[in-house]
């Protein structure tokens, strides 16, 4: 349940379903739209999100994000470092 729609500005109240595979589908009828999005992990720290509106008064619209968990520095410093040497000794 949203207090405001992403697509219009009004209260609703989204089904959704989780597949077997994970898969996350938030469906939303509005006034005068439909919204659909569409939700699931690649990894523990990728997820991947596709999102499609039907404006009745004409266009289709189509988002897509790959959103990324965020690392701590200490982790990231980790990585450089094992990086580094690996670019050292080739």
């Amino acid at each position: 349940m949203r207090d405001v729609g992403y697509v219009e500005a009004t209260p609703v109240i989204s089904p959704y379903r989780f597949d077997e595979d994970g898969l996350l589908t938030i469906h939303t009828l509005y006034d005068r739209n439909v919204g659909s999005e569409r939700c699931w992990f690649l990894n523990e720290d990728v997820r991947v999100r596709v999102g499609t509106v039907q404006l009745m008064d004409g266009p289709n619209l189509v988002s897509y994000a790959t959103e990324t968990r965020c690392t701590p520095l200490e982790d990231l410093e980790k990585l450089r470092r094992v990086a580094q040497r690996r670019c050292e000794s080739s």
